[in-house]
């Protein structure tokens, strides 16, 4: 189980970590999918969706599904939680 955020470890080790661990099933617990800014780059999933397709992701919002699909990634393995709020 991996607990991601865009702030917690670059891509490129949560890259390194799937790939490390193809044997096994991986859980991602997403908590932002979107596109973010860091330190001026364009920061995307798209950039390892490869990698992201050999996992099963927890997402927390429909919004997030819909990213995910939009940026390539066959989402067939995913579970969509509500964390608080209405």
């Amino acid at each position: 189980m991996i607990n991601f955020n865009f702030g917690f470890f670059a891509l490129k080790n949560l890259s390194s970590i799937i790939k490390a661990f193809s044997n096994i099933p991986i859980f991602i617990i997403f908590h932002s999918t979107k596109d973010i800014n860091l330190d001026g780059s364009l920061v995307s999933l798209r950039e390892i969706r490869d990698d992201l397709n050999q996992t099963k992701m927890l997402i927390h919002n429909i919004e997030d599904l819909n990213h995910l699909k939009n940026i390539g990634l066959d989402i067939e393995i995913y579970i969509c939680f509500l964390m608080g709020g209405k």
